[in-house]
């Protein structure tokens, strides 16, 4: 199963370096049955990280792009074609099925849509998001063996114990712009000593430690293509304070935001 699990990755990689934006999504059902240490190492490509989607989601649209990959699996007879979110973004959509049954689709997204409408940010839509027309008859080449790959995956794991931690992880993966501690023991009808014990046990980090990593992952993503001012990027990655967030980022990367983005932009 990690055999197959990295042959994903490897595989997505190869894609990323193409330039296409690849994600990978499931139904909570599907996920759940995943084994935690093979869910950690597929969930870096869970979500959409092209900036604009990351700006959009930063301006509290979470449950609104959640609720478009749940339309997206769940609606009649999906095959592979092309889609646009509320957001304004085309993306070419295959699915992942189970027995004719779809449990999660890949993506290939970044592209512009037909109209202007639900467009959240346009200069930075206009920057991050492709104009060029969706390679469709490609991408249905190119994507049909990730699919194929994912699926042998599930296959194996349809009779193994439902996994919390799983949920956890893609919940944040989510939502980290705008989680807080509370609403996240909400959630999940767990009080904030197992909440911290359990994030300290499994992943050796705190709980705003851990959101705090994929914040910064965000903002670095932001830094390296856009041109948007980094105090917007400490706010849209869910940064408050924007002299906490310089801090962090100095520690984490060696850098201060400015010296990163002078330092990768040449």
């Amino acid at each position: 199963m990690n055999e197959l699990a990295q042959k994903i990755i490897n595989y997505a990689e190869y894609l990323k370096a193409q330039d296409f934006s690849v994600s990978m999504h499931y139904l909570p059902e599907t996920v759940k049955k995943l084994p935690f240490q093979i869910w950690q190492r597929l969930l870096p490509y869970n979500s959409h990280n092209n900036p604009y989607c990351l700006k959009v989601k930063a301006c509290g649209n979470s449950e609104k792009c959640i609720a478009h990959q749940r339309a997206v699996i769940n609606g009649d007879d999906l095959k592979p074609c092309v889609r646009t979110c509320y957001a304004g973004v085309r993306e070419f959509v295959c699915p992942i099925k189970i027995r004719t049954k779809a449990v999660g689709y890949v993506a290939v997204g970044g592209y512009k849509g037909d109209n202007n409408n639900g467009i959240i940010d346009t200069a930075l839509f206009d920057v991050a998001v492709k104009s060029e027309n969706v390679p469709e008859n490609l991408l249905q080449t190119l994507i049909a063996p990730l699919c194929v790959m994912l699926e042998n995956l599930l296959l194996t794991c349809e009779k193994a114990e439902e996994s919390e931690y799983n949920m956890m992880l893609q919940y944040l993966a989510e939502n980290h712009t705008t989680v807080t501690l509370s609403s996240f023991c909400k959630y999940f009808a767990r009080s904030k000593s197992y909440v911290s014990h359990t994030f300290k046990k499994t992943f050796g980090l705190s709980f705003s430690a851990y959101c705090n990593e994929l914040k910064l992952n965000d903002a670095k993503n932001l830094l390296l293509i856009t041109d948007t001012p980094i105090t917007d990027i400490a706010i849209n990655t869910g940064f408050n304070d924007v002299s906490y967030f310089v801090r962090l980022f100095k520690e984490r990367y060696g850098l201060s935001p400015l010296q990163f983005r002078k330092k990768n932009h040449g």
